[in-house]
Formats: structure tokens, C-alpha cells, sequence
């Protein structure tokens, strides 16, 4: 029988190959398991309408669920007022305003989800409609309940948490057009108006756009006032206001977004499009 000799150093090597073999393998086999976190259809479909720029002044997408209150019925002055805009209104006219209005932002609003919901069928659903339709700026200053019962009257049309809701209302109180959380992703735009006839004359139908210059407003203005308070700006102090003709309203108001809106409003949107990230991969 033939056998083979090896020296003692050469034993010790090989051992100690085997020992160190032995621990890698360990090592490995330890390693905890990487869970990979399974991103629904629908949220990665959301993450695909978010955008952010490349470049500092490139462009932010973010996306906008819309809200049409319907089958909700308002009278003032005698005139009926109930949702009359349709999803291809919002979508073919207004939509493009809003657009118009935010690009010298370079902030674009992407569609995500049109819904067309009945107003909440509450137990005093009459005396809350009641109380929006006979509302104004006087009363308005002494209670604050017009706006909570708009938003409850709207309960029933889902809002997205991550997303901006912009919700289309019939009429929302004498001469108001719009209303929104500053800072928020929630915003209501009335579908009639009195507000040009300061309240004056009965409410008429709020039209989608107009050309400019500014004269009346319109649905797609005040849509875009309201979502630059979801982005953080507000109201210019008309005591001392130099610049005109500005989205934002003021003296002579107009569409015009000044340089210290623009940035702010990029910032917001920014930290927007973070959240909407965060959420949808979590």
C-alpha cells in the first residue's frame, strides 16, 4: 500500500484552511434574508406620475385626484345650483389652465384619478346645505363652520392621504370661490359664482377658463390659487403691495407668480413629491 507523508507544517496549513473555510461558510449562512417590499399596482402607478428634476429649475410633477360633489343641490337668489362640470370639462379645459398658470413654475399637475361622488348623505344634511348656501364674508368672520361643513358634505368622495385633492363644489357661500389648507393637499373650488357681482346679483355658472388678460377669473384660476396654498403661498398684503396682477390675488389681481413664490412654491413641491415617494414604498 502506498502511502503519502506530509510534514507537520503542511498538516497545520491545511487545518487551518478547513477551519477558516468553515468559518465563511458560517458567515454566510448567517447573513439575515434582504425582504423585498412588494409595491402594489396601484401605488407604483402613482410613483410613475412623480417627477422630480434633474436640474435645480427643472421640472416637478405632481399628482391631483379631483372630486366632482354631485347629486348636492344649492339655491341662491332663487337660482339652482348643482354640479354641472364633467371629467372632460376638468380634464380637456381646466387642466390645461392649471398648467398654463404653473409652468413659469415649471410645476406640472398630473391627472391621477377623476371621481365623481354624490355629497354625503348626513342626518342634517339639509341644514348644512343650508347654512353654505346662506353664508358670507360678515357671517364668515364671526363663525367658521362653513368650510367644515363644505368638507363634510364632501366626506364621502374619498380623498387620496398622499396625493393633492382638489374637490369641485356647486357654490360655496356669497363670493367666495375657493378655499384650501396652506401647507395641506386639499383644496375646494366652487363650481357657481356671485363673486363678480360682489354678491349682488344671483350666482352664475363660474367659467372654466377665460383670456387673458384678468377681467372675472375663472374655474381654472381659482383652482390654481388654491393648490399655490396647498404649496405654501399666500396672500400679498394689499397695504403695501408694489407688484400686481398676481396669481396669489392682492390689488389687481392676475396669473403672474412672483420670484419669492416661485422658489417657495418649488420647495414645497419638492418635500410634496418626497412624500408621495415615501409613502407609496413603505
Amino acid at each position: 500500500m502506498h502511502r503519502t507523508h506530509f510534514s507537520a507544517k503542511t498538516l497545520l496549513l491545511f487545518a487551518l484552511t478547513l477551519t477558516l473555510s468553515g468559518l465563511t461558510l458560517c458567515a454566510e449562512n448567517t447573513q439575515p434574508e434582504i425582504q423585498q417590499v412588494a409595491i402594489s399596482p396601484a401605488k407604483k402607478a402613482l410613483l410613475e406620475l412623480v417627477k422630480t428634476p434633474e436640474t435645480p429649475d427643472g421640472l416637478i410633477q405632481l399628482p391631483l385626484r379631483v372630486h366632482l360633489i354631485t347629486h348636492i343641490e344649492l339655491v341662491r337668489e332663487e337660482t339652482k345650483m348643482g354640479m354641472w362640470l364633467t371629467p372632460a370639462d376638468f380634464e380637456k379645459t381646466v387642466l390645461p389652465e392649471i398648467n398654463r398658470i404653473w409652468k413659469q413654475a415649471n410645476i406640472q399637475w398630473v391627472l391621477e384619478k377623476i371621481v365623481e361622488q354624490p355629497g354625503a348623505n348626513l342626518p342634517n344634511r339639509e341644514e348644512l346645505i343650508t347654512y353654505i348656501q346662506n353664508s358670507n364674508r360678515k357671517e364668515e368672520e364671526a363663525s367658521r363652520n362653513r368650510v367644515p361643513n363644505i368638507l363634510r358634505l364632501s366626506s364621502s368622495s374619498r380623498g387620496h392621504v398622499a396625493v393633492h385633492n382638489l374637490y369641485l363644489f356647486p357654490y360655496i357661500g356669497q363670493t367666495f370661490q375657493g378655499v384650501a389648507a396652506r401647507g395641506g393637499n386639499w383644496a375646494v373650488t366652487a363650481a357657481w359664482t356671485d363673486k363678480p357681482f360682489r354678491g349682488k346679483k344671483p350666482p352664475i355658472k363660474f367659467q372654466l377658463v377665460e383670456e387673458l388678460p384678468f377681467k372675472i377669473g375663472s374655474i381654472g384660476r381659482t383652482c390654481s390659487h388654491e393648490l399655490g396654498h396647498n404649496l405654501g403661498l399666500i396672500h400679498p398684503e394689499k397695504e403695501t403691495q408694489t407688484r400686481f396682477h398676481r396669481l396669489m390675488g392682492g390689488k389687481k389681481p392676475g396669473y403672474n407668480l412672483v420670484p419669492e413664490e416661485i422658489k417657495l412654491a418649488r420647495k414645497t413641491a419638492l418635500k410634496r413629491a418626497q412624500k408621495i415617494r415615501d409613502w407609496a414604498t413603505k
